[in-house]
């Protein structure tokens, strides 16, 4: 690997006003090292930018995320 680094890879899912659902992929790679350190400190307050708007978020272990994919994604 030459240079390496951290990049965040989201994975964002957002209902829609018509209730459908909207599936984005992303992964920042054209931020710099002093934008990636401050992208990395927002989520770890647990607060991020998206579409110009502020998002609080909440991280969940892996029994709980496992749970609301269940509750709120089903198939």
């Amino acid at each position: 690997m030459v240079n390496g680094r951290e990049l965040p890879h989201w994975h964002v899912v957002t209902r829609k006003a018509d209730g459908s659902w909207e599936y984005e992929d992303t992964i920042s790679f054209a931020m710099s090292p002093e934008e990636l350190d401050q992208e990395l400190a927002e989520l770890e307050s647990g607060y991020c930018d998206w579409r110009g708007g502020l998002l609080r978020m909440e991280w969940l272990d892996g029994d709980e995320a496992k749970s609301i994919m269940n509750e709120h994604f089903r198939e």
